[in-house]
């Protein structure tokens, strides 16, 4: 099986090259596999945000890890 987890440094190497639309896809593929991936749920939202797309979705994934990670400092 793939791990979807595992898509997650690949994304800024798409991000930095600017083909943004193959990011957010394995972003989503991330999130469908484990909707818990909060890692995946916080990058994607923020670079949906950076790069204002979205960002009613951006918001809701934000605060979801935002809330879940409430006693984390670095959230």
């Amino acid at each position: 099986p793939h791990n979807h987890r595992s898509n997650i440094p690949v994304h800024p190497a798409y991000q930095s090259v600017e083909q943004l639309d193959s990011a957010f896809t394995y972003y989503e593929r991330s999130i469908e596999a484990n909707h818990d991936n909060l890692l995946a749920l916080n990058n994607y939202a923020y670079y949906l945000a950076v790069n204002n797309r979205d960002l009613d979705k951006a918001e809701r994934m934000s605060a979801r890890t935002v809330l879940e990670e409430s006693e984390n400092v670095n959230s």
